[in-house]
């Protein structure tokens, strides 16, 4: 779909400097991703300012007005990609204390903008992400929505399930609502603060899960369902998948998945009581970790394979399911098996499950008669109070917006 504006985009004058050819490159030191130009083809790249860097640090994706008088780039502010505009004279840019101007607000990505070659157009990409949890019926074998027109990317149900924490799309703020119909629903996170895959405590008192800000580490992070100062578990180098104990006290939490193959950070539980953290032995390259509710099992999967694995605490040691490759673990209420979501590349993708005590693999539900979208870490799943599987439904819309601009 084009959509076309009539309101004119105001940008400013031109300017000069000197200038022949630009790119973006990501700068590995910082992890961002900046605009580069070089003074001719031989001559040293060097990254450019637009004044922005504070507000914007990752930019990329930059198109000429027609003249050359006008750079239109993309930059990302409070984790949306918004266009910027920047003066130039004849595909030259300013060198001068100029701030590029931003064009675009709001909770919307604002994408790929191109100019128009033979007259006053921008046209610009704008995705609106939103999206649905559902559940599977295992009776009648139907997905359903669970509270329609609450726009979520991950769940959790507390576990009488009279409450549902949920992470609203799409600025992924944590909120909390009664159920059913998730009904009276109270805020817990603030932008620009961005939160996912939260986990009620067992006397529903608290939510554990990964928060983060533009350009931060993920944190393994404690919210009172009351509301308050969060709490963050401490961790070196960012902390991902916080679960709760069965009895509450102590939270597991390991390395954030795919950052690497194989990551020397091992699994760490917290002790509240004590304010100490431990470390698991023999639990270096696992991720994911999540607590059975029997308390007798860590669930884990290997970073580099994606392999599922169970720690026994009785024991100290690992059992392995062969060849199991598993994303998005759940355990069923009664502890006897784990939910999980086939490997990617799986077609069609499903919802399975392994039994602790046999290794045995069922297929619950294959993922087929649903669109669903990508949250942060892949294509999420979870499990109601009920061990009913839930999914998200992809409910996006993209068009293509188109402005006339001018200068002043």
């Amino acid at each position: 779909m084009v959509r076309e504006y009539d309101a004119a985009l105001t940008v400013p004058a031109a300017l000069i400097a000197i200038c022949v050819g630009v790119s973006f490159v990501c700068n590995r030191s910082t992890n961002a991703y900046r605009i580069w130009e070089a003074a001719s083809l031989s001559s040293p790249p060097h990254a450019i300012s637009f004044g922005i860097e504070a507000l914007a640090p990752h930019q990329c994706c930059g198109s000429w007005n027609k003249d050359g008088s006008v750079y239109f780039f993309q930059a990302l502010v409070n984790g949306f990609w918004q266009i910027f505009a920047q003066p130039g004279n004849q595909g030259i840019f300013v060198r001068s204390s100029y701030t590029a101007d931003q064009l675009t607000t709001g909770l919307v990505q604002y994408s790929s903008p191109v100019a128009s070659p033979d007259s006053d157009r921008l046209y610009v990409l704008s995705q609106s992400h939103k999206s649905e949890v559902v559940r599977y019926d295992l009776a009648t074998q139907q997905w359903t929505p669970i509270a329609e027109g609450v726009p979520a990317d991950t769940a959790a149900f507390s576990k009488d399930g009279k409450s549902q924490a949920f992470t609203r799309m799409p600025d992924h703020t944590l909120w909390r609502c009664s159920m059913p119909g998730c009904t009276s629903p109270v805020q817990l996170t603030f932008a620009p603060v961005r939160a996912t895959m939260p986990r009620w405590s067992p006397n529903g008192q608290k939510i554990a899960c990964m928060t983060r800000t533009a350009g931060g580490a993920w944190q393994a992070t404690l919210i009172s369902v009351a509301g308050g100062p969060a709490f963050h578990i401490p961790a070196g180098a960012g902390a991902a998948d916080p679960s709760w104990s069965p009895e509450g006290n102590r939270i597991a939490f390991a390395a954030v998945p795919g950052q690497n193959q194989r990551s020397a950070q091992p699994i760490q539980i917290y002790d509240m009581g004590k304010k100490e953290t431990t470390e698991i032995r023999g639990a270096e390259g696992y991720d994911s970790p999540l607590w059975s509710p029997d308390g007798l099992f860590l669930a884990a999967v290997r970073s580099d394979s994606r392999e599922l694995a169970f720690y026994e605490f009785s024991t100290g040691k690992w059992r392995h399911s062969p060849g199991t490759r598993a994303g998005y673990l759940n355990w069923s209420s009664d502890s006897k098996r784990v939910y999980f979501l086939s490997p990617a590349g799986d077609t069609p993708a499903s919802v399975m499950t392994v039994d602790v005590a046999t290794m045995s693999k069922n297929r619950v539900v294959d993922l087929s008669g649903i669109r669903r979208p990508a949250s942060g870490f892949g294509e999420w799943i979870g499990l109601d109070h009920s061990d009913s599987p839930l999914a998200l439904r992809d409910l996006s819309t993209e068009q293509i917006l188109t402005w006339r601009f001018e200068r002043y």
